[in-house]
């Protein structure tokens, strides 16, 4: 193949190397400058996507090696669907749609990042951690559990309840990153393989709503290529409760 470039002028250069300031921020331990850019995702600050972020940058660097361009190199196990996995994925930049991240319905804030034919680290929060979350919260303001339960596990909050709990989060996240974090993780090296790399599927086209569909989830619905929703087949489902098998009539 004739050696060619491509001439790309014009191009911001935040996009051409678009997670340079992540990594530098890593490099430098800047916890509090990636715990702002995991906000920007998550849209607030709270206790686990602070522990998520601390976790994905001390992995990053221990694993020595330069978060993922989104091409596999990296993947990462993550093992539960809370606020953490949105720190985990800022940090190591594996995410859902570059098919670098992988979860596992365990419910532990956890995971395990893997560098494809080199070694794996695997990062949990310590029980005795949201101890010390708790602390730090009601020492901000006492009374916080019971103002978490109405806002968050009740719903019952009014906005100003729920503004003064955003500003406790905050408060109490940033006071977190001070704590050392042998205190907050466990941190071992483990044998992992990476999982193949994602195939590449064709496109097929309903033949009765017109949608493009992934091949693997095209269905054969008296006698023609369509969709899971027109064949009224089931799928599975990720959401607050975990993975779930639905159906297109529910």
């Amino acid at each position: 193949m004739q050696d060619r470039k491509i001439d790309l002028t014009g191009i911001p250069e935040s996009v051409r190397n678009p997670r340079a300031q992540i990594q530098d921020m890593i490099q430098r331990q800047d916890e509090s400058g990636l715990l702002a850019k995991a906000a920007e995702l998550h849209g607030h600050v709270c206790d686990h996507v602070t522990l998520g972020v601390r976790a994905g940058c001390l992995s990053v660097r221990r694993l020595g090696e330069q978060t993922t361009d989104g091409m596999e190199e990296i993947t990462c196990i993550v093992e539960c669907n809370n606020c953490f996995s949105d720190g985990v994925q800022i940090t190591t930049g594996c995410t859902f749609g570059n098919n670098a991240l992988i979860f596992r319905d365990l419910g532990k804030d956890a995971f395990t990042l893997i560098k494809r034919g080199g070694k794996a680290i695997r990062v949990s929060v310590r029980a005795e951690a949201m101890d010390k979350v708790f602390a730090l919260q009601e020492k901000i303001y006492p009374g916080a559990a019971q103002l978490f339960d109405k806002v968050i596990t009740r719903r019952s909050g009014s906005p100003e309840e729920s503004e003064l709990l955003k500003a406790i989060f905050l408060k109490a996240s940033f006071e977190l990153l001070s704590i050392p974090r042998e205190e907050l993780f466990l941190v071992k090296e483990v044998q992992a393989k990476a999982e193949d790399y994602a195939p590449i599927f064709q496109s097929y086209t309903c033949n009765l709503c017109g949608d493009k569909i992934m091949q693997s989830r095209a269905r054969v619905y008296n006698g023609q290529t369509v969709c899971i929703s027109c064949a009224k087949d089931s799928f599975f489902q990720l959401d607050g409760s975990g993975i779930s098998q639905k159906t297109t009539t529910e």
